[in-house]
């Protein structure tokens, strides 16, 4: 994506991200809520726990925030390809210690230096992005969810239905009362 001569790139993990928007919006996002305004020049998508993958020992030193959503999901990020470069190229010869993506981006943003350096900040709101996880591991703690993409036939419009295979280990009453919950 291209904007006032300045290249953007999306990446998305294809195995399991929806692109709900077309490409003006995207960039009217980014460059609204976080380019802008807040001189970000990389934006990661969120998750709210770390547990034990990639490394529990990283969660302490996230920045605090005050929403239940603070730690990077690299499976859906946008920023400037530039900075992006730069960052690879600085970085990605330390990859080999790192077990995947998810650890190596995690290594780097709680490193605040390297943060402020190459503007890295957490898409905190979903403005951008919007993980499904959150929604159902707070609804869900402990519960085996699968999240089938399906299709709306007439308008091709993608949705999930959130199926729960282990019931009994549902702790809310709302959730007892709906066994099956669709996002569109």
């Amino acid at each position: 994506m291209r904007c006032a001569d300045a290249t953007v790139l999306l990446f998305v993990d294809a195995f399991d991200v929806i692109i709900d928007a077309d490409a003006k919006t995207i960039l009217t996002r980014f460059f609204h809520h976080f380019a802008h305004s807040k001189g970000a020049r990389i934006v990661f998508s969120v998750e709210p726990t770390i547990k034990s993958w990639p490394d529990a020992s990283l969660s302490d030193y996230y920045p605090p925030v005050t929403g239940p959503q603070r730690f990077i999901n690299s499976g859906l990020f946008i920023g400037y390809a530039e900075d992006l470069l730069r960052l690879w190229e600085e970085f990605l010869p330390q990859a080999s210690e790192a077990d995947d993506d998810q650890q190596f981006y995690s290594r780097l943003f709680v490193q605040r230096e390297v943060r402020e350096r190459y503007g890295m900040v957490l898409d905190l709101d979903s403005v951008l992005m919007q993980n499904y996880t959150l929604p159902f591991m707070t609804l869900v703690p402990d519960a085996d969810v699968l999240l089938p993409v399906r299709f709306e036939e007439d308008s091709g419009r993608a949705y999930v239905r959130l199926t729960i295979h282990n019931w009994d280990s549902m702790s809310s009453d709302r959730c007892r009362r709906s066994r099956n919950l669709t996002v569109r």
